[in-house]
């Protein structure tokens, strides 16, 4: 049947005043074939219609649907390798996905109480049905519409919503059976529906926001080099433009970031965001190295640039990820040394800015210069930024960038061990050791000591663990932090 006959049908049904007519004219919609991807639209944008008027009516029949012929049809075929005997009725939950979603479009602000229930149904339905390609389309198509129903509605703020860390979950497993190569916008399209879904009531609690970016970081993350991209598709009728696909992809991931620390304006919150990089800025991959830093430093940018921090925290493991960055500025790809940097650079502007005094701010200003320096390899700025770091973080903070760098001592490579010895004799000169730290680093150092590679790198730290206990003068009883001088 075309298209727009069910676009008529629905017209019909809908001005009608008689609700048993309507209820048997639906039942006798969703008798059809669901075979075909046009009859399953056809049949879901006449539901919809229905649903503008008769919303209770459209809800039982699509309650009966369920109860008989998807159970039915689950039960009958539950090995999804072997097709539904009964082809007719193999994508049924498909329709009814379609339905749920025209249903949201179509009644507008009276769906607002329903949420919760359709969430459900969703949810049920995928969850139930054999997965392949148009179980999947037919879903996200719902969601999608459904997202758009929510957006329309001024009062959606108003209510809260129990459902949509299932609904998430949902999207995240799709998101992890999706193949290693770019050749649709299922990503984003996945990404972007997770960002509208975190913007409702009530907030995504912790857990929740950690599924969501360890399974959005990796999906994207892991994906093999740009080069190899495109070598990597299969054959296909009409070849997609991978580089489109992967820039669109990595922006939605940009808005996931930035939404979350738009919801969440702390210095905790960020960490919160860092933690789940951590990872991959310790890949052996380069490619996986590069991306990770090429998402944080926009994160940054935009938090330095658009976001006011509302509490003044300090956690320690900041510390810890300044570190991790610092790592990276002799990496191999000068991509990934450059955004690490100015990464640190930015992370240093948080810092000041939560400080927020007049004095401060001036050696922010004489700060600016750091990017147009960071171009330049010289002892001299590593210098400049360690004298930085150690005035500008706390106690707990110096003393977990020591340990991030005395971990980088046992790493394989030796730019970076090299790198992580000299950073670490920089600190330990520069005097800016306290009293309660040097028991803690001193015992990382020895714990360190037996795992380093490089006999050189073993020498130089050996000898920098004297340097370390006698960095700190008798009587030191400066407090946590003074003024950051500039780079």
């Amino acid at each position: 049947m075309p298209t727009f006959l069910f676009h008529i049908y629905g017209l019909i049904l809908r001005e009608s005043a008689n609700k048993e007519l309507v209820r048997r004219h639906l039942a006798d919609l969703l008798e059809l074939s669901h075979q075909s991807a046009n009859q399953r639209e056809g049949i879901a944008t006449a539901i919809g219609i229905v649903s503008s008027s008769h919303l209770p009516a459209v809800w039982a029949v699509l309650e009966h649907l369920g109860r008989t012929r998807l159970l039915r049809t689950a039960f009958m075929s539950p090995d999804c390798q072997q097709l539904d005997p009964d082809r007719h009725w193999r994508w049924v939950s498909c329709t009814s996905l379609l339905c749920y979603g025209r249903m949201a479009l179509h009644a507008r602000e009276q769906i607002l109480p329903w949420v919760d229930n359709i969430i459900s149904r969703m949810v049920y339905y995928f969850s139930c049905s054999c997965y392949d390609n148009i179980l999947k389309t037919s879903f996200l198509s719902a969601v999608i519409m459904l997202m758009k129903a929510l957006k329309q509605e001024n009062s959606t703020q108003s209510y809260k919503f129990s459902q949509i860390p299932e609904l998430i979950q949902c999207l995240l497993g799709i998101l992890q059976k999706e193949p290693n190569f770019l050749a649709t916008l299922f990503r984003q399209k996945i990404i972007l529906v997770i960002v509208g879904l975190s913007k409702l009531r009530p907030s995504l609690k912790p857990v929740v926001k950690s599924r969501i970016l360890q399974t959005c970081l990796q999906s994207l993350f892991m994906l093999p080099p740009m080069e190899k991209l495109k070598s990597c598709l299969p054959p296909l009728d009409s070849a997609p433009d991978v580089m489109v696909l992967y820039k669109k992809s990595m922006q939605a991931l940009d808005l996931l970031l930035q939404n979350f620390i738009s919801e969440n304006k702390s210095m905790d919150e960020m960490c919160f965001l860092l933690q789940h990089m951590e990872p991959w800025l310790q890949s052996d991959k380069s490619h996986e190295r590069k991306r990770v830093v090429q998402t944080i430093f926009p994160l940054l940018k935009y938090v330095v640039d658009y976001v006011t921090l509302t509490e003044e925290a300090t956690p320690s493991l900041l510390g810890h990820q300044i570190g991790l960055l610092a790592l990276l500025w002799r990496d191999k790809d000068p991509v990934t040394q450059s955004h690490s940097r100015q990464c640190i650079y930015l992370l240093l502007q948080l810092l000041i800015q939560q400080k927020g005094s007049t004095e401060q701010f001036m050696h922010l200003n004489k700060m600016k210069n750091f990017e147009a320096k960071a171009r330049r390899e010289s002892e001299m700025r590593f210098y400049n930024v360690v004298k930085a770091l150690n005035r500008s973080l706390t106690v707990a903070q110096h003393t977990q960038l020591s340990l991030a760098l005395l971990g980088g001592l046992c790493s394989h490579n030796c730019l970076q061990c090299d790198l992580a010895s000299q950073l670490l004799l920089m600190i330990f000169e520069d005097r800016s050791i306290k009293a309660e730290q040097v028991a803690e680093i001193l015992q990382g150092l020895f714990q360190e000591l037996p795992s380093i590679v490089f006999k050189s790198i073993l020498q130089t730290m050996m000898n920098g663990g004297d340097s370390a206990g006698d960095s700190v003068p008798r009587g030191d009883s400066r407090g946590d932090t003074v003024p950051v001088s500039p780079l």
